[in-house]
């Protein structure tokens, strides 16, 4: 169990990672939405994906005989509703990233209750599919050394397997190859891809954490505000009580703000 266990989050990771410039999840939807339009395509110069998806279904809402969104298992049973309805296909992959956001999220606390390591509480705010993706991603290769002592602990870990194998990793496979589908169809290799901003992580406290992403003045919203608030950047002390879920104490403000003054005398 063990090995399967390590083998299924090792492949979801793999899935999830395809989901790269140029294919991101949020290229590959907009691509989708252009090759539903009938021929007119949507601008990207003046639409966000999210826009355009909503262009195509006031365009195709209107049809008989439509259906509605499937559930996340139709659409992992292949069902016909659930790949060729143009609908079905965007709420299907809705409905698997937020069962892989739960059910990630969920290991995580898990594996880290029975290994004995930190639990992980990001704060920051999701942007959009992608972002959504990066986070499971984030999440499983920070949990992956620990998943087989985990599973040793657990015994024979049924909630710790049924998350791993069959809610995550199917999940990501499914996602992996609807994403592929998709860009196939769409001929996503032969469109020219909207230029996309590389991803870019927290300059103050990627040092000491992953899957923070860069969003004010090179900081991400939790080191932007802490900076906001107190003038000065958080330190490692800091940062390790926000992956606890805990806030800074008056203590460590003072020892950050002491650091800040003493690079700027040096």
């Amino acid at each position: 169990m063990t090995d399967r266990t390590d083998q299924a989050i090792a492949a979801a990771i793999a899935d999830l990672d395809w989901f790269q410039i140029p294919h991101t999840l949020d290229q590959v939807l907009g691509i989708y939405a252009e090759s539903l339009g009938e021929g007119r395509a949507l601008s990207k110069r003046n639409l966000t994906n999210d826009e355009c998806l909503q262009a195509i279904r006031a365009r195709v809402g209107g049809r008989a005989g439509g259906h509605a969104d499937p559930t996340v298992q139709a659409a992992l049973a292949g069902e016909p509703d659930a790949l060729d309805d143009a609908d079905g296909t965007v709420g299907a992959i809705d409905a698997c990233l937020a069962q892989m956001t739960a059910a990630a999220r969920e290991l995580d606390a898990l594996v880290a209750s029975l290994v004995g390591i930190g639990a992980w509480n990001p704060t920051e705010a999701l942007r959009g599919r992608q972002d959504a993706v990066a986070l499971i991603g984030a999440r499983l290769a920070r949990i992956a050394p620990h998943v087989g002592l985990a599973a040793q602990i657990g015994g024979d870990g049924g909630d710790l397997e049924l998350l791993a194998r069959t809610t995550i990793a199917e999940s990501a496979a499914w996602l992996r190859l609807k994403g592929e589908e998709i860009w196939r169809a769409s001929r996503g290799d032969h469109r020219p891809v909207a230029v996309q901003r590389a991803i870019v992580e927290c300059s103050c406290c990627s040092t000491w954490r992953t899957g923070t992403i860069a969003r004010v003045r090179g900081l991400c919203d939790q080191c932007a505000t802490f900076q906001g608030h107190h003038r000065c950047l958080p330190t490692e002390p800091i940062v390790r009580r926000w992956e606890y879920g805990k806030g800074a104490t008056p203590a460590q403000v003072i020892e950050a703000k002491a650091a800040r003054r003493k690079v700027r005398s040096a």
